[in-house]
């Protein structure tokens, strides 16, 4: 009978395999009592392998951009999660940086955070809301109320409610607003007389 044939693995002490093919993500050579995993930057998405060698490279940068490859035995490059981005090469996933945020899987970047909202935390899936009334969130607004100096709150002249982006809305005909964020149009002041 001889030894366990290479591509197949034998339990304990058997010499010929029970229907136990080697898995996709390894290998088994002649008299393997299990199969061993291919290792990390290769992968093998057929079963049946005999050795080392047939494990296949994984494509160009390890794993291409929006997968990652972070374990031995891959039968192919693992997805990257929503939330998070995966350059080519990489062995992890990346959390999407404040400011940005991606609702898909198998991404290689994150997007802006639209005007009119804000992302203030890392590895989010979607915006975490509007921009606050008074405020005007710019594209990547990584806070509700951003102040930086005057400059995202509202300007005289004009009002913003909530979820405004950069446009911002100006006061009604024969009103005005003096001051920085003013946030409804009926806060607008009459024009004085003349």
């Amino acid at each position: 009978s001889g030894p366990c044939k290479a591509g197949f693995y034998c339990q304990g002490r058997a010499v010929t395999p029970v229907r136990d093919v080697c898995p996709a993500g390894s290998y088994c050579p002649p008299g393997s009592p299990f199969p061993v995993p291919c290792p990390p930057g290769t992968y093998s998405n057929t079963s049946g392998l005999r050795n080392l060698w047939e494990c296949l490279d994984c494509p160009p940068g390890d794993c291409p951009e929006g997968t990652f490859c972070n374990e031995t035995g891959l039968a192919a490059p693992q997805d990257c999660p929503k939330g998070h981005f995966c350059l080519a090469g990489s062995s992890l996933p990346l959390p999407c940086p404040v400011g940005t945020y991606t609702d898909v899987t198998r991404s290689g970047s994150c997007k802006p955070c639209p005007a009119g909202m804000f992302c203030s935390l890392a590895a989010l899936t979607q915006p975490e809301g509007h921009c606050q009334p008074g405020h005007y969130c710019i594209q990547g607004s990584s806070t509700s109320s951003p102040v930086k100096g005057l400059r995202h709150r509202c300007p005289p002249g004009f009002y913003c409610p909530q979820k405004t982006g950069i446009s911002f809305y100006p006061c009604p005909p024969g009103t005005y607003n003096p001051s920085y964020g003013l946030s409804q149009a009926e806060r607008c002041q009459q024009c004085p007389p003349g």
